[in-house]
């Protein structure tokens, strides 16, 4: 009676160390399965860092472009303004000049009305003189009859 008892007690629990065996190896094979997936997702990841990284130092070298373009627009812009500067102080001088030569026109044309007038009366007293000189002839004339 009692190795039978000892029998069916270990048979059950033959069972139930089959069926932790069988729980075991069925959380293994879950655990393996997630490893593989966490092994997956790892590389996968590892690969998108990778990815990341390189698409990092395409920015980095871009930005390094631009900030040079940047500084040689920046140094085109300062050279473009001190050349406007010059062509303004230019065109400042030849204001300057044009005025003075406006100026001198004027004085010019002054002085020539000046002289026009002093020649009228010089050829109006030359007329005068001509037709003085035309009377005292005829009147010589006269005289000489």
């Amino acid at each position: 009676n009692e190795v039978k008892k000892l029998a069916e007690q270990s048979i059950e629990s033959t069972k139930e160390i089959a069926t932790i065996i069988k729980e075991t190896q069925q959380q293994t094979s879950v655990t393996v399965r997630q490893a593989q997936r966490a092994d997956d997702i790892v590389e996968s990841q590892n690969e998108a860092v990778s990815a990341t990284v390189a698409v990092f130092e395409r920015i980095s070298s871009s930005m390094d472009t631009l900030s040079q373009r940047i500084n040689e627009i920046l140094n085109r812009i300062t050279e473009m303004d001190s050349h406007k500067n010059k062509a303004i102080e230019s065109m400042q001088n030849i204001s300057a000049v044009s005025q003075e030569s406006a100026a001198s026109v004027q004085e010019v044309t002054a002085s020539t009305e000046e002289q026009l007038a002093g020649i009228e009366e010089l050829a109006a007293f030359a007329q005068e003189l001509n037709d003085a000189s035309i009377q005292l002839t005829e009147a010589i004339n006269r005289f000489k009859i």
